[in-house]
């Protein structure tokens, strides 16, 4: 199936500039665009129903300098976002049949500042740097009708039109950090090729949420905040001539250089460390000849998908193959049947050491 949805930007702004070095800029804007896929088609490539554009009110204004060594920006800005529906929208379960249905009356606002500057120490090196401060919250609570194929309300079973509310006023929107403050160096060798190191520290980056468990004693209850973490990234491109008039530019990124794992999940990686060291030091009670109890090594890893059972399961093999606790390192996911008709259990191998 194919769905058209019509959406339009407009924008202006005004430019003044104080003198050779300084100027001042305003912007307003106001954008109807279709919202995300996954709110329009569900996984079963059905259409959800009563699809709505997200609205976007934006004012942003701001003062920039420019001299011969050092450049700067700081602007600050205010988005009323409406009708934000939850990604992949929300389901609830009626006789073992599942109905989606998108939020259409979430809004949000997003309000900040934010400041960059460079400065050229050489004429091949410049030092920059970035702040960004933002406080993006949602602004509202509603009420979510269900509708089945035939367009009509879903009941239960005493006949009752199902209905959920949900109240997200105050809790921060997710899924992107809201501060983040980063410097980096930039080297020119030449006037066609550059180097780039970036260093990136993250916080203020609250986790996404199921909408309809914002209701009742849990009605704008905050979600939870990622621990703080650190990024390094290098960038490198070279330009090359082509023809007078034609130029490739040819980009290259090594993003997370340090290949940092787990990002922000610190109590996990705090209890890796601990039963390393546990075991680490039971290795050596038994290389010493002191006796020790086999110590337990069964785990269970529960979690929601895409949380990083896997990856969390996959580091445990490794450092247990490491300390010589099993023969290898690789990981297994099996399905579990609950019925008796399955005489096995089908198992995957996801890789690791050998």
């Amino acid at each position: 199936d194919w769905k058209w949805i019509k959406g339009f930007t407009i924008k202006t702004g005004v430019n003044y500039n104080i003198d050779e070095l300084n100027n001042v800029f305003f912007n307003i804007g106001y954008i109807s665009k279709a919202p995300r896929f996954n709110n329009v088609f569900d996984y079963n490539n059905q259409l959800f129903r009563n699809i709505q554009n997200e609205k976007v009110k934006a004012v942003e204004g701001g003062y920039s300098y420019r001299s011969r060594f050092l450049s700067a920006n700081l602007n600050g800005y205010h988005t009323s976002w409406i009708n934000k529906p939850s990604n992949g929208g929300v389901t609830i379960e009626v006789d073992e049949i599942p109905y989606k249905a998108n939020i259409n009356g979430m809004n949000a606002l997003h309000q900040g500042v934010e400041m960059d500057f460079a400065y050229k120490l050489t004429n091949k090196l410049t030092f920059e740097g970035l702040i960004s401060l933002g406080d993006w919250k949602w602004t509202a609570s509603d009420t979510v009708r269900f509708y089945d194929d035939n367009n009509n309300p879903v009941i239960d079973d005493v006949g009752n039109e199902i209905i959920a509310t949900f109240d997200a006023e105050g809790v921060h929107v997710g899924d992107a950090a809201q501060t983040q403050y980063g410097i980096s160096f930039r080297y020119e060798p030449t006037s066609n090729s550059y180097f780039k190191i970036r260093g990136t520290h993250f916080d203020d980056y609250y986790s996404d949420f199921d909408p309809l468990s914002l209701s009742g004693e849990n009605a704008g209850r905050e979600s939870w905040k990622i621990p703080a973490y650190q990024l390094i990234d290098l960038h490198a491109g070279y330009k090359f001539s082509l023809t007078p008039k034609n130029k490739l530019d040819i980009k290259f990124s090594i993003l997370n250089l340090l290949d940092e794992e787990l990002v922000g999940l610190a109590p996990v990686k705090s209890r890796i460390r601990e039963i390393a060291a546990l075991l680490l030091i039971d290795k050596l009670r038994r290389n010493l000849g002191i006796t020790s109890a086999n110590p337990g090594l069964h785990m269970s890893f529960t979690g929601s998908p895409g949380t990083g059972k896997t990856t969390v399961g996959l580091k445990m093999a490794d450092i247990l193959y490491q300390l010589g606790y099993i023969s290898k390192g690789h990981l297994l996911t099996c399905l579990l049947y609950t019925s008796d008709a399955a005489d096995d259990t089908p198992c995957v191998d996801l890789g690791g050491r050998r």
